[in-house]
């Protein structure tokens, strides 16, 4: 294939993915119009838009928060650089969030194509495989990539790491070595799943240089690697230092920790995953020994290394950091890499069937986990009966900050299209905020339904394990903490500063703002907007 055969045809799919990433979004507007909003389909959407939506309106300082607000901002324990750096190179077009991010999922996401394939080649795989290899890589994981910033940015930003530093290895000049050491040290203020698989990579590349053959190539490859190691140290050391300084001094970091789901255990979590993920280490090994005098062996053994690294890392320091799930991309890339070798330099040696079993194993159940991604032209979306909120959503985005009180599905609709902040939202236990006002803020939330807040649900938030007895226990406490909000919100109203209530009526039918001093200010179709009074 030529090299103008080859751009062609990366062109055409980068094409086609932005394509099927407008797609649905298009029948949406069609579908919904006039009151055409763009969805929210998936249940991370949320937390992304209203982060980016703070930096879009240059609250820089709230961008990890981009939730509530208050004379003292709750920080976040995720990091939020790719959200401060959108709202800064987008802040002045006046776009809401969900434009911007949509933007750039169907603008930037699909050049993933470029530095995948490039990978590839690098293998080296012949060009019409590594199209092929990188193409179904991307269709596999087509729901992901449609997600804000994660995935839709990290994971192509992944791949542009593991080819600069595969580069820099190469070349060993010094614009590669400090570019790949820049981009693995941001790697940690974006995506904890993705520096903690780069990161594992890096090692594993590193320590294998070692086992080649005594010559001037290993040593400058050894060089070039101590180099691009100390500039990602530098460059990621603000993150660790705001991480260790909040450890230490932020009373809420424990209890935050517990809310994001950290889990004291060296178990595996998932025994089919990490027997197929062995079986492809050690298959993949053997193969590298067999083609040791061949170095390429080395990029795809180091993949496959991290990836069985991340995926059980707590077997080394005993924390399962919410779920290893979350590197299932990189698993398979992984994966992908390791069956591409295996076929490329694997000929005539039977370790390329195991290999390429496990790998199409991967991507077959990447298919199936994801394959939500084709459902969501049909209208299967993750948040529904929102559309309608548009006319309230363009009277509360008026240039007035203020704080709303709504249900936790119609939230993520304010902070996405309004400058305005919300009570709670599923991202609130993300914050360093203690679990009594987790709770109250839940509870003034439920406050309106008839049915009221569900304690149970609400307790197996925060516990490290779904024991019922451990939920239970929490759910009184919670349910003792919410009591005097529960028979009067009014203190609680004015404590977080509730100026505005937003009564989603068709995903709430039965309930109704009922205080005193609420007056109402607008209705429409499926909706109503309340004013009340911040003092008495």
């Amino acid at each position: 294939m030529t090299t103008r055969a080859l751009f062609r045809f990366q062109i055409a799919a980068a094409l086609l993915l932005a394509a099927l990433f407008a797609l649905p979004h298009g029948i949406n507007a069609v579908r919904e119009k006039p009151q055409a909003l763009i969805r929210i389909v998936t249940t991370d959407d949320g937390h992304y838009h209203a982060r980016v939506k703070a930096a879009l309106l240059g609250r820089y300082g709230e961008v990890g928060n981009g939730v509530t607000g208050g004379e003292t901002v709750a920080k976040s324990s995720a990091p939020a650089l790719v959200e401060l750096l959108v709202g800064i190179l987008f802040g002045w077009t006046g776009f809401h969030a969900p434009q911007v991010i949509l933007l750039l999922t169907v603008l930037l996401t699909p050049l993933v194509v470029f530095p995948l394939v490039r990978l590839l080649r690098l293998l080296p795989l012949p060009d019409a495989y590594a199209l092929f290899w990188g193409f179904l890589y991307i269709l596999t994981f087509l729901g992901p990539l449609q997600k804000p910033v994660n995935m839709s940015l990290s994971l192509p930003f992944t791949i542009l790491a593991l080819l600069l530093l595969f580069k820099a290895r190469k070349e060993r000049t010094f614009p590669w070595i400090l570019g790949s050491g820049i981009v693995l040290g941001i790697a940690p203020h974006i995506y904890f799943w993705s520096y903690t698989y780069l990161w594992a990579f890096t090692f594993f590349f590193f320590v294998f240089q070692f086992f080649q053959p005594t010559s001037e190539e290993k040593k400058g490859s050894i060089r070039t690697l101590l180099l691009v190691a100390a500039v990602t140290i530098i460059v990621a050391s603000p993150f660790f230092f705001h991480l260790i300084t909040a450890s230490r001094s932020d009373p809420n970091f424990s209890v935050t920790a517990f809310r994001s789901t950290l889990i004291h255990s060296r178990g595996v979590e998932s025994p089919v995953r990490a027997l197929l993920l062995f079986g492809l280490l050690i298959s993949s090994t053997l193969l590298a020994w067999k083609r040791r005098q061949d170095s390429s062996w080395i990029f795809p053994l180091a993949a496959v290394f991290a990836a069985f690294t991340a995926m059980h890392q707590n077997l080394i320091h005993g924390f399962i950091l919410s779920f290893s799930s979350h590197y299932y991309p990189f698993v398979a890339l992984s994966a992908l890499l390791a069956t591409a070798f295996a076929w490329e330099l694997g000929k005539n040696s039977w370790l390329r069937i195991p290999i390429t079993l496990i790998g199409t194993l991967f991507l077959l159940a990447g298919i199936w986990d994801y394959r939500s991604a084709w459902d969501i032209a049909r209208g299967e979306y993750y948040v529904r009966d929102i559309q309608h909120l548009k006319p309230a959503l363009t009277l509360l985005d008026d240039g007035k900050r203020e704080t709303v009180l709504t249900d936790k599905v119609s939230a993520h609709m304010v902070t996405a299209w309004t400058d305005d902040d919300v009570v709670y939202t599923a991202y609130i236990k993300h914050l360093f905020i203690r679990n009594e006002e987790y709770a109250e803020r839940y509870c003034l939330s439920e406050f309106f339904e008839p049915s009221g807040p569900d304690f149970t649900w609400l307790g197996s938030e925060v516990v490290e394990r779904k024991e019922p007895e451990k939920i239970a226990e929490r759910a009184k406490f919670f349910e003792n903490v919410c009591a005097p909000i529960l028979k009067d919100p009014s203190e609680a109203l004015r404590r977080y500063n509730v100026s505005l209530i937003l009564w989603n009526e068709r995903l709430r039918p039965n309930a109704r703002p009922t205080l005193p001093g609420i007056e109402i200010m607008e209705q429409g179709d499926g909706w109503s907007l309340w004013r009340f009074p911040v003092r008495e």
